[in-house]
Formats: structure tokens, C-alpha cells, sequence
């Protein structure tokens, strides 16, 4: 082998050195920033475990859902059946504030439910955001899982709905009947746009144990 050819063959293993570096360091690049399924499932879950086990406990105690007179007692009654970081007693950071919007699923941007919380909103200690809207005499529950400071801010992905109609009807996934978004293909379907997409994902995400992966799947 001639000094030119071993020149060439030195010079072609460097410059594949130098890209399998670069593709190693743009693949750990987009892993950090990447949506990733796995973990807002595990987040959704522990979200909707410590909303489930609160209820319960809200049960025992004889919260009263529907004749809610004084919103401010309410809203601190409800969240001391939480674990807490902390009480947000107004429209700022780290809580949801006024110019502040989430996405739809399928990626429009709409404000929360065409309005804000207008019981309260508080933060647990495992980072999910919990906002309060009343409407009639049901109860609106709105969960971030991982918090307004992290992405994806998206219906149906980190923004969940729960519904509670009454006193004796129980907390529901918004989506399951006898709730106001149980049409799933309109409500919660990522090849559609629809002002409320994503409002019913709730019911998909808790009984279809690949709803993460294949929605992320379509949308990213």
C-alpha cells in the first residue's frame, strides 16, 4: 500500500470518527428534548392515582361538590387532601396565568376550558398542576401532570380533564359516559382538528395502555 492510498484511508477513518461523535451527541441532543411516552404515561398515572385516592378520602370526609358557596374555602379544603408544593392564589407563575395558553391535541392553541380555573389552582409536591372550574353543579378538574414550565403543554398528552357531576355520581375520566365529552372521535382523536381535542383523552389514556406511544407516534 502506497503512502497516498494509506493518506486517504487515515484521512476517510477520521472523518467517520468525527461523524459517529456528531450523531452520537445529536441523539442524546434530541433524546433530552424529545416527547417522550414512556414517561408522561408514568406521570399521568401517579397524577391520576393521587387525584383518585384524594377523592376517596373527600368521600369519607362528606365533601359537598355541588353546593360550592364559597369557593375559596372549597378550593383549600380540596387541596389539603394533597400533598403540596404550593397555593396559588392568583394568576402567576408557577401556576397558570392570564396570557398563559395550552394546545390542543392536535397542536391549535386554545386557552383552559375558554376561561381559568375560576375556583383555585394549586401545585402538588409530584409537580402536577391542579386547576378547579365549576359549571353548574359539576366540577371541572384539570390536571397538568408535569407543570405549566414543561412541555408538552398539550391537550390529551400532559393536560387531562376529570369530572365530577354530583355528589353521587362519582369521579370520571372526562370521555367515559354520563360525562360532556364522550364522543372520543371527536373529542380525543389526533388526525382531526376540533376546538376541544383532547378533553376526553383521559378515559383513552387509563384503558389503552399504548395510547401514548401511538398518539406521539402520529403527532410528532
Amino acid at each position: 500500500m502506497n503512502k497516498k492510498v494509506a493518506s486517504v484511508l487515515k484521512k476517510s477513518v477520521l472523518l467517520l470518527c468525527i461523524i459517529s461523535i456528531i450523531a452520537s451527541l445529536l441523539s442524546l441532543f434530541f433524546y433530552k428534548y424529545r416527547v417522550d411516552p414512556v414517561q408522561l404515561q408514568s406521570k399521568f398515572f401517579t397524577s391520576y392515582n393521587e387525584l383518585s385516592d384524594a377523592y376517596k378520602f373527600m368521600k369519607n370526609k362528606n365533601v359537598d361538590f355541588e353546593s360550592i358557596e364559597n369557593p375559596i374555602s372549597f378550593y383549600k379544603q380540596f387541596a389539603g387532601f394533597f400533598q403540596l408544593e404550593s397555593l396559588c392564589t392568583d394568576f402567576s407563575e408557577p401556576c397558570l396565568w392570564n396570557n398563559f395558553t395550552y394546545k390542543t391535541l392536535d397542536g391549535d392553541i386554545r386557552p383552559v376550558y375558554y376561561g381559568r380555573p375560576n375556583i383555585g389552582q394549586f401545585i402538588t409536591r409530584n409537580g402536577a398542576l391542579i386547576m378547579l372550574y365549576k359549571e353548574d353543579n359539576s366540577l371541572r378538574i384539570f390536571i397538568d401532570t408535569n407543570g405549566i414550565n414543561r412541555k408538552p403543554n398539550r391537550f390529551g398528552l400532559d393536560l387531562f380533564a376529570f369530572y365530577i357531576k354530583d355528589n353521587s355520581s362519582g369521579l370520571k375520566a372526562m370521555g367515559e359516559n354520563n360525562t360532556p365529552y364522550k364522543n372520543l372521535s371527536l373529542f380525543c382523536n389526533p388526525n382531526i382538528s376540533n376546538k376541544y381535542n383532547g378533553m376526553s383523552c383521559a378515559f383513552k389514556a387509563i384503558y389503552d395502555n399504548n395510547f401514548f406511544e401511538n398518539t406521539i407516534k402520529i403527532l410528532y
